[in-house]
């Protein structure tokens, strides 16, 4: 055989390897949006978010060129320490210069250096939604969740005015669909990280239909949900979770308090009561197995009464007598079942371990006031008045005393 007949075979095979990779992606090389996480994708992530693959977005917002098929995408490429709702599968991006060192920064928790370089590579792609959905999640772990919130809404505005196009071709509809869900996920985790929980909880709401095996976006919604007023919501997201992954302590918790908020205080107190069996000698569980009871019995929750809230404060209580926070819903609850008695032992009791607690103090005052017993709840002003209190505590007790009226309420005591 006449080898040099065939000496450029090997580059011919190279180059068709090449036109495979960077050209024209297999179609069926990149998951569904629907595709199942299977068990070891679970096992082997921190979160087991659905993978996909998406184009990148077209240059021009013209008529003409928005009607041409998106570029193809590249499989998503796994980054270390982000979710994988923002794993890029834009081709330019993962074949720009500065990607190495972008996932590298991701890898070694340098999110500084990830966010630089992401905005130098955003300005050479102006248009790839994926970079700016990276950068703002780097934004967010160098915990300048206003920069991201900037970022995010800015590109947002962009990606709704070209939705809006009737010219826009379906797969540069898709392009846009996927940035903009990649936006959003970061805008909702910034407002999270914000603090602002309740306006998160839309987005996260969405999130949560869009990834629904996501396990961030399913616990951080039920949270926001929670702070939103929303109970059903959270419970929701959180039986979703439950089939992910068992709920933890926490969540367990939280899904409970879900419960009560949605109005369903018999199945939240059977959920409390599980958790007893489990741990019987958590004070903490007790205290908030009593608060539930009490909240189910206001509500008028058939075979829950205020008798058995204070039974279970009053176990809390034996398994941490030196909380204030216990005996002062103890006397709550004691006072709610008709024995004033025992309601103010334990408001005292608070006040020996906390003088400056003063929601027991309260309480108690009140309770003096009512029983005629006016110069007591005028002496327990003036002990008040020599505890270290804030100005506006100070302010909340001279209100106290200015309420009690006549003679009484200007009298100096020396407690």
């Amino acid at each position: 055989m006449d080898l040099r007949r065939h000496s450029a075979l090997p580059f011919l095979l190279l180059a068709a390897a090449c036109t495979a990779v960077l050209g024209e992606a297999d179609p069926a090389a990149v998951p569904a949006q629907d595709d199942t996480v299977t068990t070891s994708d679970v096992r082997g992530l921190p979160h087991p978010w659905l993978r996909r693959g998406s184009a990148a977005l077209p240059a021009s917002s013209t008529a003409k060129e928005e009607a041409a098929p998106a570029p193809a995408a590249l499989p998503a490429v796994e980054v270390p320490g982000v979710p994988e709702a923002l794993w890029p599968a834009d081709r330019r991006l993962l074949t720009a210069g500065t990607w190495p060192a972008i996932r590298e920064a991701f890898a070694l928790h340098r999110p500084r250096q990830a966010a630089t370089l992401l905005e130098q590579t955003g300005r050479e792609l102006r248009d790839s939604l994926e970079a700016a959905a990276l950068q703002g999640w780097a934004l967010i772990l160098l915990e300048t969740q206003r920069d991201a919130l900037r970022l995010c809404e800015d590109r947002l505005a962009e990606v709704e005015l070209r939705l809006g196009s009737s010219a826009l071709a379906p797969a540069a509809r898709a392009v846009l669909e996927d940035g903009r869900a990649r936006l959003l996920y970061v805008r909702a985790h910034a407002l999270y990280e914000d603090g602002r929980r309740a306006e998160a909880w839309p987005v996260l709401r969405e999130l949560a239909g869009r990834y629904p095996k996501d396990l961030l976006v399913l616990e951080r919604g039920a949270r926001a949900a929670v702070e939103a007023g929303d109970g059903a919501g959270a419970v929701l997201l959180l039986d979703r979770r439950h089939l992910l992954r068992p709920l933890d302590l926490e969540l367990r918790l939280l899904r409970i308090e879900g419960l009560a908020l949605a109005g369903r205080h018999g199945v939240a107190v059977q959920a409390m009561d599980r958790l007893l069996v489990e741990q019987p000698d958590d004070p903490a569980l007790w205290f908030r197995a009593g608060r539930l009871a009490l909240e189910a019995a206001r509500a008028g929750e058939e075979g829950l009464d205020y008798e058995g809230a204070a039974a279970l404060l009053e176990q809390a209580a034996l398994l941490d007598p030196q909380s204030a926070g216990i005996q002062h819903l103890l006397g709550v609850a004691r006072a709610a079942a008709g024995d004033a008695s025992a309601a103010e032992e334990a408001w005292r009791r608070a006040l020996e371990l906390e003088p400056d607690h003063l929601e027991a103090a309260e309480s108690l005052f009140l309770l003096l006031q009512r029983n005629g017993r006016g110069p007591e709840a005028l002496q327990l002003t003036g002990w008040l008045l020599r505890q270290p209190l804030a100005p506006e505590e100070v302010e909340r007790v001279e209100a106290w005393r200015r309420s009690l009226g006549g003679a009484e309420a200007g009298r100096v005591s020396g407690g």
